[in-house]
C-alpha cells in the first residue's frame, strides 16, 4: 500500500456515497497477508486487493450535509399565583391606619387599641399558618396515591 493509499484510508470517516448507497466508514486495516486491505463501515466490511484501493477511493461520492435541525423541547410552564384572600387586604389596611394613628396621636388609648390590633392581627396569621400545614398536609396525602 503507497503512502497516498494510506492517507487516503486513513481520513475514510464517516458518511460516504459508494454504489448509490450510504456508507457510514469507521476504520480500516491492512492484513498480514499483505494483499488485503480490510474497510469497516458501520452496515458492511469491504475486503479489496491493494490495486482495488485507488478505484475504491475514487468512486466514493460525499454525502451532503443533512440541514441541521433544532429539537425544540416543549416546556410547559405552569405560574402559580398567590392571591390574598380579602381579609389579608383587610388586615394590611388595619395595620397601616394603625401605624399612622399611632404616628399622628400616641396616646394611651391609641396606644392600647393598637396594641389590641396586633393582637387579634397575630392570631389571625397563625390561623392562616396552620391553614396552609393543613393544605400542605392533604396535598402529599393526595399525591402519595
Amino acid at each position: 500500500m503507497t503512502t497516498q493509499q494510506f492517507n487516503a484510508l486513513t481520513s475514510l470517516k464517516g458518511e460516504r456515497k459508494f454504489e448509490n448507497k450510504i456508507y457510514d466508514f469507521t476504520h480500516f486495516k491492512e492484513l498480514t497477508n499483505g494483499i488485503n486491505v480490510v474497510v469497516y463501515s458501520k452496515n458492511r466490511v469491504f475486503t479489496l486487493l491493494h490495486s482495488e484501493i485507488d478505484q475504491f477511493i475514487n468512486s466514493l461520492e460525499d454525502v451532503p450535509e443533512k440541514p441541521k435541525t433544532e429539537m425544540v423541547k416543549s416546556v410547559k410552564t405552569e405560574v402559580n399565583t398567590i392571591v390574598m384572600p380579602s381579609e389579608n387586604i383587610e388586615l394590611k389596611q388595619i395595620l397601616i391606619d394603625t401605624l399612622r394613628s399611632l404616628k399622628e396621636t400616641p396616646t394611651k388609648e391609641v396606644i392600647g387599641r393598637a396594641a389590641a390590633v396586633v393582637n387579634v392581627v397575630n392570631s389571625m396569621i397563625n390561623l392562616q399558618k396552620t391553614e396552609i400545614q393543613i393544605y400542605n398536609i392533604q396535598k402529599r396525602i393526595n399525591g402519595s396515591r
